[in-house]
C-alpha cells in the first residue's frame, strides 16, 4: 500500500479526541498531576487547541470527545463537540469513540498535540486511503529541520528512513467485531514502549523477521512493517507519512510543555 495513496474527495467524517490520560509528575514550577487535557497553555486548557484544530479541518464533520466529566465541563463553549464518558483506558475509550460517533470510518486525534493546526488533519485525511481497517500517520525525522529547537522523540530507523508515530489515525470498523478488533490492538498497545515486546507478541516468525530487517539491516521501509503487523493483528493497515513534525510533537514530558508553550506564544505574536 502506498504511504501516498489518497482519498480525495471522500466525504467528511466524524473525528473523537482521546482525552482520557493524566500525568504522572509536574510539567512546570507549580503543576500538579491531573488531567493532560486540562494543562493549561496560554491560559487555555490544552484540549482547546487540539479542538480548535480538529473544528477547523474540512474533511471532520461532527467532533467528539471521550473525556472524564471535568475535561467534559471545559468544552462547554464548544458546541459542536459532543462529550463521551471516559471508560478508563486508551483502547476502551476507542471503542467508546467507535460506538458513539457515526459513520463506519472514523478518525481519532489524541488531546495532547496543541500544536497541530487544520491543514495537518487534513492532509491526512486527503492522503489516507480508504480500504485498510486501519490507517496510522508518521512523521520522518528530517521533518523536524523545520523546528530546530523541537524536543528530541524516539525515531527508528527504517529503509527509507528513521520515523517517530504521528498522534491522528483512522479506524475503519464496518461490520467489524469491536470486541476483536480491541483484543486486537490490545496484543500490541500493553508492549508499545518496547519495539522488540511488540514485535514478539506478534510470534517469532515476524520477531525474527523485525530483528533481521529492521533492527539490523535497516531495510524494511515504513509501509511493509505497517502492513505485515497489521495483517498479523487480523487488520489491513496502512500508514501516511506527515510533512508536518507537529503531528509526532505530542506533550508527553516537561521539555514538550516548553517547547508548545514557546510555539503557541510566538505564533500568536505573529497573527496580523
Amino acid at each position: 500500500m502506498s504511504q501516498e495513496q489518497g482519498g480525495q474527495g471522500a466525504a467528511p467524517l466524524p473525528a473523537v479526541v482521546l482525552a482520557g490520560s493524566r500525568t504522572q509528575k509536574p510539567f512546570f514550577e507549580g503543576d500538579t498531576p491531573g488531567y493532560k487535557a486540562l494543562m493549561p497553555l496560554l491560559d487555555r486548557p490544552m484540549i482547546e487547541w487540539t479542538v480548535d484544530a480538529v473544528e477547523g479541518a474540512p474533511g471532520v464533520r461532527d467532533l467528539l470527545v471521550v473525556a472524564p466529566d471535568e475535561v467534559g465541563r471545559a468544552l462547554a463553549e464548544h458546541p459542536r463537540v459532543t462529550v463521551v464518558p471516559d471508560h478508563g483506558g486508551f483502547l476502551a475509550n476507542i471503542l467508546a469513540g467507535l460506538e458513539a460517533a457515526e459513520g463506519e470510518r472514523v478518525l481519532f486525534v489524541n488531546c495532547d498535540v496543541p500544536l497541530v493546526r487544520p491543514e495537518m488533519i487534513e492532509h491526512f485525511l486527503q492522503h489516507a486511503p480508504a480500504d485498510p481497517d486501519v490507517v496510522v500517520s508518521a512523521v520522518e525525522q528530517s521533518s523536524l529541520s523545520k523546528l530546530p529547537q523541537a524536543p528530541s522523540k524516539p525515531f527508528r530507523r527504517l529503509g527509507d528512513g528513521a520515523f517517530a508515530h504521528g498522534n491522528l489515525f483512522l479506524i475503519n470498523h464496518r461490520e467489524r467485531d469491536l470486541e476483536l478488533l480491541h483484543r486486537s490492538l490490545d496484543k500490541m498497545y500493553g508492549r508499545r514502549k518496547l519495539a522488540v515486546l511488540a514485535a514478539a507478541a506478534l510470534g517469532p516468525g515476524f520477531l525474527c523477521w523485525f530483528l533481521w530487517r529492521c533492527l539490523i539491516l535497516h531495510q524494511a521501509p515504513l509501509a511493509e512493517l505497517v502492513e505485515r503487523a497489521g495483517r498479523l493483528l487480523g487488520l489491513g493497515a496502512a500508514v501516511v507519512v506527515s510533512p508536518y513534525p507537529e503531528v509526532a510533537l505530542d506533550v508527553d514530558e516537561p521539555d514538550d510543555y516548553a517547547f508548545a508553550q514557546s510555539m503557541l506564544k510566538q505564533n500568536e505574536n505573529s497573527a496580523p
